[in-house]
């Protein structure tokens, strides 16, 4: 600019339609240097974002999955209604204890809709812990990245444009990878988080489904890392306390037919003189996915019939629960035995009176716990006491390791019910007898007391009797031995002897009776 007047100097411009219009630029705003000879320059290839994001889910299907039809088409359901609802997010959790097939229920219901293009895209977010979620995000927007760069093709991605489009302009390099560094800060992981709800929040850009995988871990707000707007989100987790935002779909077992087709397919069966067996394997597993998976992966790989894999079941449980191929495991790491450890340590961690609770429960009858065997001997307990113990049963169905069928009673999966005897060391065992002994007195002795007593009450004080008889790991005459008091173990066989005469007849009685006496002769 020459100082003496306000018109603009300009160099290097020529004489085309590009230049002219930079030199009205030039006089409009200012003076204009360094501008290229040429007639044309190529313009960069406008892009669209893409909403298409092609399938890479962790975990292949799984080609012996097997039944679950209603589950997966409540969540088919859901899905579609709150969509056609215009509501915001679609949340939907799959609840259930371990081993019931929550993952595998989710990939079969991710690949079945990449099939029929149910979603544009499906992402798959790891949730064991917020920094695996973090991860996660930062895993899902290096996929939009990739999927974005080949919308360029056959010319070379620009990297630069699609970051400042995505809104990740400083994380992304010249070849087109996001770098959050080797210990990034949560400011970054707060960018990537609010670029990647942006792009799902885009207009037309609403048919996504986010899967949030293991979310057992709710000691952060995990809720906030699910956009408001948009798309369906799928969550799996052992916990129920997600029936506060999302639909809650709770899994039991196996129907009965799919857990015989699923056990047949895994063992190989050929011969139809074993489906007794069959039948006799898959209900004492209690329909559960993964152990009927360790059973047929047990019978196979040690070529056994059928018929034998219960015996093994009951004296060797570790082994017959832990067996997995060799290849197409499907579980992750889990097997049976590892996967109850997992919430039964994070329960003990947070309260050691409720882990004691669920190891004592495997010597009582499973199938119908009450909660009141659990209160004081006082004739009016304590309330604080009251509200404690509530509150330990509530942590062990937080982590499904109990259900609660109804209002002060539960229930323990039999599988579970086999592990809390294998857990733990000789002496963790000795003290489960001993509280489940204890226990059975105080129920005697009331039922004693009282009169008015049904037939009801009598036969759920055999049944644990029964459970504590079956499943003791010593003879009688030793687990008394090591008891702090052994008269209350003794006293409660004695006693339930003397409820079965008076209940279920003389020969029950008698049966008690000589039980009794041979374990302690």
């Amino acid at each position: 600019m020459d100082p003496g007047n306000e018109e603009p100097i300009v160099n290097n411009t020529f004489n085309n339609k590009r230049n002219r219009t930079l030199l009205q630029a030039g006089i409009v705003n200012g003076p204009i240097f360094n501008i290229t000879p040429g007639d044309t320059e190529v313009p960069t290839k406008k892009v669209k974002l893409n909403y298409d994001v092609s399938l890479n889910l962790p975990f292949p299907r799984n080609r012996n999955f097997t039944g679950r039809r209603a589950e997966l088409d409540a969540i088919d359901v859901y899905f579609s209604e709150s969509t056609c609802n215009g509501g915001g997010g679609s949340v939907c959790a799959i609840i259930g204890t371990g081993g019931m097939g929550k993952t595998q229920i989710a990939l079969e219901y991710a690949y079945a809709c990449h099939e029929t293009g149910r979603f544009t895209a499906i992402f798959w977010i790891s949730t064991t812990t917020e920094k695996a979620i973090q991860i996660s995000f930062v895993d899902i927007m290096q996929q939009i990245v990739e999927e974005q760069a080949r919308a360029f093709w056959p010319e070379p991605p620009n990297y630069e444009s699609i970051g400042a489009r995505l809104g990740i302009s400083d994380l992304i390099d010249r070849n087109g990878k996001i770098n959050c560094g080797s210990d990034p800060e949560t400011s970054i992981y707060n960018t990537i988080k609010s670029a990647l709800f942006s792009w799902l929040k885009l207009p037309g850009n609403d048919k996504w489904l986010l899967i949030f995988d293991n979310a057992d871990d709710l000691s952060f707000a995990i809720d906030k890392y699910f956009p408001n707007r948009g798309g369906c989100i799928l969550v799996t987790s052992r916990r129920p306390e997600f029936f506060h935002c999302a639909e809650q779909i709770n899994l039991d077992g196996l129907d009965k037919e799919s857990a015989i087709k699923l056990l047949s397919r895994l063992t190989q069966l050929r011969n139809s003189t074993e489906s007794e067996h069959v039948v006799a394997v898959v209900e004492k597993l209690g329909f559960m996915p993964l152990a009927i998976t360790h059973a047929g992966c047990f019978i196979h790989e040690m070529n056994i019939p059928v018929s034998e894999y219960l015996q093994y079941y009951d004296k060797a449980f570790k082994e017959a629960q832990s067996k997995i191929p060799k290849c197409g495991w499907a579980y992750r790491e889990d097997t049976a035995v590892t996967t109850w450890e997992v919430s039964f340590l994070e329960v003990k961690k947070q309260n050691e009176e409720a882990a004691l609770l669920l190891l004592t429960c495997g010597y009582l009858n499973p199938n119908e716990i009450f909660e009141k065997l659990w209160e004081a001997e006082d004739e009016q307990p304590d309330p604080e006491f009251q509200i404690q113990q509530k509150r330990r049963f509530s942590l062990l169905a937080s982590y499904s390791l109990i259900n609660r069928s109804q209002p002060g009673a539960f229930s323990v999966h039999p599988v579970v019910h086999n592990w809390t005897r294998e857990h733990g060391n000789h002496s963790d065992r000795l003290r489960a007898q001993e509280s489940a002994a204890k226990i059975i007195r105080k129920m005697v002795q009331k039922y004693r007391l009282s009169e008015g007593l049904d037939g009801r009450e009598a036969r759920r004080i055999l049944a644990h009797m029964e459970a504590l008889n079956k499943y003791s790991s010593l003879r009688l005459s030793e687990t008394l031995k090591h008891f702090s008091n052994p008269g209350s173990g003794l006293e409660a066989m004695s006693l339930a002897a003397s409820v079965a005469l008076h209940e279920e007849g003389y020969d029950k009685a008698l049966e008690q009776y000589k039980r009794l006496l041979i374990d302690i002769m």
